[in-house]
């Protein structure tokens, strides 16, 4: 996957480009600079690709890469949601479930786990 990945990103596809960095961040591209992969991941959800916004999520909610920020990561957890992303979702339903983040101005856990759901996501249903 990181051949195709690479070469996609070389051609300016945004989704290799963000997969890339993900690839980096996990380790399995270990030759990959850090900061590089998360502006890989940063250029994806800035061009409004979900799964990308979702991934930056996770990455402020663990403090991977990047500073850790439950505003940060339900910020770009709802970025993900709203653009279809099953997992961001869910993740935010599960971090206002849990209190990381404050429910007000989100939908309701409910809601959210439900539209996680309704995108495929059986582990929300």
């Amino acid at each position: 996957m990181q051949v195709f990945s690479e070469t996609g990103c070389a051609h300016g596809n945004v989704i290799s480009c963000s997969d890339e960095g993900m690839l980096i961040i996990a380790g399995l591209n270990p030759d990959g600079d850090l900061q590089r992969a998360v502006t890989l991941v940063q250029q994806g959800c800035d061009r409004d690709y979900a799964r990308a916004c979702t991934n930056l999520g996770y990455l402020h909610f663990t403090g991977t890469a990047v500073s850790q920020s439950p505003e940060k990561a339900a910020s770009y957890y709802r970025r993900g949601c709203d653009g279809g992303s099953a997992a961001g979702c869910r993740n935010l339903g599960l971090m206002v479930a849990q209190g990381d983040v404050p429910q007000k101005g989100l939908p309701s856990v409910d809601e959210l786990l439900d539209r996680a759901c309704d995108l495929g996501d059986v582990t929300a249903c």
